[in-house]
C-alpha cells in the first residue's frame, strides 16, 4: 500500500456508480478506499478490483455519530484523503413501486433521508473538517440525481433536491479553504438501485439517448470534477437528455 500516491475515498463503493468510480481511480494510479454497510459485498468488490491499492472500511453513513470514527480510520489506511466521492444512497421500495403520496410512510421517509441527505451532509462535514485541519486542498463530489431538478412527490426526489441545494451552498462556504465541491446528477443508470436485475445492461428508456447510462460513464464525470479547479458549486447533469422531456 503506497501512501505516497493520492487517495480517493468513495462511499457506497461496493457496486454501481461507486464501484465504477473506484475502478477508474485505480486505473489512474490512485489509492482507493471504498465504504459500505455490508462487509461481504465490500470484500467481493475489493477482490474484483484486483489491486493492492484498494481497501475497504465498514461505514453506514446513516449512523452520523460514527462518521468521525470512520473518517479517522479511512485516513489511517493510505494517509490523507485527497478526493472524497460522497456517493452512498438508496431508493426505498415505496418510491420504486410508485406508492401514492397519500400512502407514503414515515419509515420510508426516515430511511431515505437518513442515508441520502442527513448521512451525506454529515459525511461531508466530517471529511471537510479533516481536510481543513490537515491543510488538504482537495476535491469533493456529491452524487446527486437529475430528479433533483424535477417536481418532488416522494422521499427520494426530495432528498435529491436537498443534496443539490447543499452542494451549491456548502461549496461556496468551503472554497475559502481550497476545497472544491461539485456534484454530478445522473439520470437512469444501469445499477442495482432499480432492483430489476438489469445491472450493466443498456436497456431502453424514454430519453433522447434511448437507453440507461453505464456506471462507468457517470464515473468519468466524477473523475473530471475531482480534478477541476475552475468549476465550483455546480451540478453536472448526466442523464442522456432525459431532463429535456
Amino acid at each position: 500500500m503506497n501512501k505516497e500516491r493520492k487517495t480517493a475515498l468513495i462511499t457506497g463503493g461496493s457496486k454501481g456508480i461507486g464501484f465504477a468510480t473506484a475502478k477508474l481511480f485505480i486505473e489512474n494510479g490512485y489509492n482507493v478506499l471504498i465504504t459500505g454497510r455490508t462487509e461481504e459485498r465490500l470484500k467481493e468488490a475489493v477482490k474484483k478490483l484486483e489491486s493492492d491499492r484498494c481497501a475497504y472500511i465498514l461505514w453506514d453513513v446513516a449512523d452520523v455519530n460514527k462518521a468521525p470514527e470512520a473518517i479517522n480510520k479511512a485516513h489511517s489506511v493510505f494517509g490523507n484523503i485527497d478526493i472524497f466521492v460522497n456517493n452512498a444512497g438508496i431508493v426505498h421500495k415505496e418510491d420504486m413501486t410508485g406508492t401514492d403520496f397519500l400512502e407514503k410512510t414515515e419509515q420510508a421517509w426516515d430511511e431515505t433521508m437518513n442515508i441520502n441527505l442527513k448521512g451525506m451532509f454529515f459525511a461531508l462535514q466530517v471529511q471537510t473538517k479533516y481536510m481543513i485541519e490537515k491543510g488538504i486542498k482537495g476535491h469533493i463530489v456529491n452524487v446527486c440525481s437529475e430528479v433533483g431538478f424535477r417536481a418532488a412527490f416522494n422521499a427520494y426526489r426530495i432528498s435529491k433536491w436537498g443534496v443539490r441545494a447543499m452542494t451549491m451552498g456548502i461549496a461556496k462556504n468551503i472554497s475559502q479553504y481550497g476545497i472544491i465541491l461539485n456534484g454530478v446528477a445522473p439520470g437512469e443508470t444501469a445499477t442495482s438501485i432499480f432492483g430489476d436485475g438489469m445491472e450493466d445492461i443498456a436497456i431502453k428508456i424514454n430519453s433522447p439517448r434511448g437507453e440507461r447510462a453505464m456506471p462507468s460513464e457517470i464515473a468519468e464525470t466524477i473523475y473530471f470534477l475531482a480534478h477541476s479547479k475552475n468549476i465550483i458549486g455546480e451540478i453536472v447533469v448526466s442523464d442522456g437528455g432525459r431532463s429535456l422531456y
